[in-house]
């Protein structure tokens, strides 16, 4: 009986947690945007300010550890799901919100560095294959625009 209960207390913050967190991401329209802003969630630094910008204290690290990996794998899943033209909108547009010309963003975001956060924990190796080849046709194509 106490071991559910404290299933149950945790199922019941990181879903707290997760709640917030769709709520953020749920104001950022491009799927690119979102896969960004995830990555750096994976940074200790950013998870930090992003619990204190937000108020979610007592959360622990496991619940917004996973909150976070769900939510990244979705929206790398969604992402995926996408074809060609709508990755190449979609970089357009948030290229465009950020200010960025299309080439520097495509560079910047696309860097290995940048690049090998962008993908989840745990995707699965067919997955990262596809991310990794649409990359590169996009960082080709975005380069031929100039």
């Amino acid at each position: 009986m106490e071991a559910r209960a404290l299933n149950s207390g945790w199922e019941s913050g990181r879903a707290r947690f997760a709640a917030v967190l769709r709520s953020v991401l749920s104001k950022k329209p491009s799927v690119l945007e979102r896969l960004l802003y995830l990555a750096a969630l994976r940074n200790p630094e950013t998870c930090d300010a992003f619990l204190r910008e937000h108020h979610l204290v007592g959360f622990t690290i496991s619940e917004v550890d996973h909150a976070i990996w769900e939510a990244h794998l979705g929206d790398f899943q969604d992402w995926l799901a996408l074809n060609l033209e709508e990755k190449l909108a979609d970089l357009e547009y948030y290229a465009s919100r950020e200010g960025k010309p299309l080439a520097d963003a495509a560079n910047e975001w696309f860097a290995p560095t940048l690049l090998a956060r962008l993908i989840p924990r745990r995707a699965q190796a067919p997955e990262v294959r596809l991310f990794r080849s649409d990359v590169q046709l996009l960082v080709t194509i975005v380069a031929g625009k100039d």
